[in-house]
């Protein structure tokens, strides 16, 4: 049961499954992107790229699609801390990574970039991370977008108040790539259900 738009742009089923599935992940990123800015008209490109997520999540396992053709964007004032969790998520097959330093600069990026997931640190200059939370709760273009928070260790409060504002999930500094991946996938997983 594939729906017609998405079986005209070239995705494939799995023999018996009637799911949809690519071959290569680099093969389904640019088909979803095709998808996405052929219904943008009917509801706007964000609108476009929810309506195929929550397609894939449906499709359950046997869509072979996950994080590694998702989109982030990565918000942190600091450099080193940006370039650290982009060469994380490359190691995990991530490769679709863009940056902002601080909440005023990714909002902007966040309306017309088509993210996928969102990874902020909650204490930056400027404007906090939860203060960036709140705005992207708030819109209903982005409201949808799964949010890992980098919390600093103890930071007890932090946590609490992400929670009430919608994070999805919670890393505390410092962390490993093996730790990244386990929260990454806590948050997709979740997503399924």
């Amino acid at each position: 049961c594939i729906p017609p738009g998405l079986f005209f742009f070239g995705l494939s089923c799995d023999p018996g499954q009637g799911m949809p599935c690519c071959s290569r992940q680099s093969d389904a990123y640019h088909r979803k992107e095709a998808i996405a800015k052929s219904l943008a008209p009917v509801g706007g490109v964000n609108a476009a790229h929810q309506l195929l997520r929550e397609y894939y999540l449906l499709a359950g396992t046997n869509a072979r699609v996950g994080i590694n053709n998702m989109k982030f964007l990565v918000v942190d004032d600091f450099s080193t801390v940006r370039r650290i969790v982009k060469n994380m998520l490359a190691s995990l097959g991530c490769h679709n990574v863009q940056q902002a330093d601080d909440g005023r600069t990714a909002l902007p990026m966040l309306k017309k970039g088509n993210f996928d997931f969102v990874i902020v640190d909650g204490n930056m200059a400027g404007m906090q991370g939860i203060d960036l939370v709140k705005h992207i709760r708030a819109d209903e273009e982005l409201k949808h977008l799964p949010i890992l928070m980098i919390t600093d260790v103890g930071k007890r409060e932090q946590i609490i108040k992400g929670r009430q504002a919608g994070v999805n999930g919670f890393i505390e500094k410092p962390f490993t790539a093996a730790v990244l991946k386990e929260k990454l996938g806590k948050i997709y997983e979740s997503l399924k259900r």
